[in-house]
């Protein structure tokens, strides 16, 4: 009978403790971030949209359909009217923008992920390679709650109760988190075995060879890292060893989680401006801080407040110092 008390014990505490929603601030960061990027990549291809992903462009529809895999989809191959086209890619417009507002965040969500998964599977070698993850996890997001804060739900219909899904959609959102958490560390680790095996990436020089392809570099800039041999040895190898290092850091605590998070937002904002990739580095980023726990954020959030307030009072106690001093000259 005692046994059976602590096992009903044991699992009532369980249940209790995966009830309460997890990453709820940084699952609403992920839908900005990727909303934004996502709206991003729509628009500034507005106007070549036709000739990009229309029925007559570079990739025709004819032969998207005669390609298009059997275990695949996409909402475009429905029709080749160009009709049909315009009101797909507009809806996927209207559908992300009210995503990354956090309108009907439960409704949108799916509604967003099949209308992406639908434009990248239309011309799948235009992009730069974060539009696979981010399809990924847009699957995963369908389960978990990413409009608790910082959207038009959390103004409205939900200010009046605490954030967040509660009971069994407390425990569905969790288990998506997991499920984030797991693939974003399995992408890393993958992706640092693969680099081990590569000769260029075991010698220290990919990076030489990756900033000086023409696609890639800042001019002006690039070359004085590449042109560095210690630096670009250096930066390859800490590469390899931040990505096969993700996961064990992620899962370990508290303190490396924050870290490691500080090293991922400077390893993708350096892909962003020296091998100008900034829609493939904002989605990673926002990858990345769908791993931060609540708690986590806030103390961020907080030692930046205090930096800030120290910051202005130097600037503000030098400013009167040298007011002072203009006064006695």
């Amino acid at each position: 009978m005692n046994s059976r008390t602590e096992r009903e014990t044991t699992w009532s505490t369980w249940i209790a403790r995966a009830s309460v929603p997890r990453n709820l601030r940084a699952l609403s960061l992920y839908r900005i971030i990727v909303g934004v990027v996502l709206l991003y990549q729509q628009l500034i291809n507005y106007h070549q949209r036709l000739h990009i992903w229309g029925p007559e462009g570079v990739w025709p529809h004819a032969q998207f359909i005669a390609n298009l895999d059997s275990s695949s989809f996409s909402l475009y191959a429905v029709s080749s009217s160009v009709w049909w086209f315009e009101l797909v890619y507009h809806l996927g417009i209207i559908a992300t923008l009210l995503w990354t507002v956090g309108a009907r965040t439960r409704v949108m969500t799916p509604v967003v992920y099949a209308l992406h998964w639908s434009l990248h599977v239309r011309l799948g070698g235009i992009w730069d390679g974060g539009d696979n993850l981010t399809q990924i996890l847009l699957l995963y997001a369908i389960f978990a709650d990413v409009g608790a804060y910082w959207s038009v739900d959390s103004w409205t219909s939900q200010r009046h109760r605490t954030p967040g899904p509660h009971g069994a959609a407390a425990i569905v959102h969790n288990a998506a988190v997991v499920a984030i958490c797991a693939q974003v560390s399995i992408v890393y680790f993958v992706a640092g075995l693969w680099k081990v095996h590569g000769d260029t990436w075991f010698w220290g020089t990919a990076l030489y060879y990756a900033m000086r392809a023409p696609e890639f570099a800042l001019p002006g800039y690039s070359e004085r890292i590449y042109e560095n041999a210690v630096l670009v040895t250096l930066l390859t190898q800490a590469t390899i060893a931040f990505q096969i290092a993700f996961p064990f850091c992620v899962w370990m605590g508290r303190r490396s989680r924050v870290l490691l998070l500080v090293v991922a937002l400077g390893f993708h904002v350096g892909i962003a401006i020296f091998m100008g990739l900034p829609t493939f580095a904002c989605l990673m980023i926002a990858a990345d801080l769908a791993l931060v726990s609540d708690s986590e954020l806030e103390s961020i959030a907080a030692q930046m407040r205090r930096a800030i307030r120290r910051t202005r009072t130097r600037v503000a106690t030098r400013g009167r110092s040298k007011s002072d001093e203009a006064a006695v000259v």
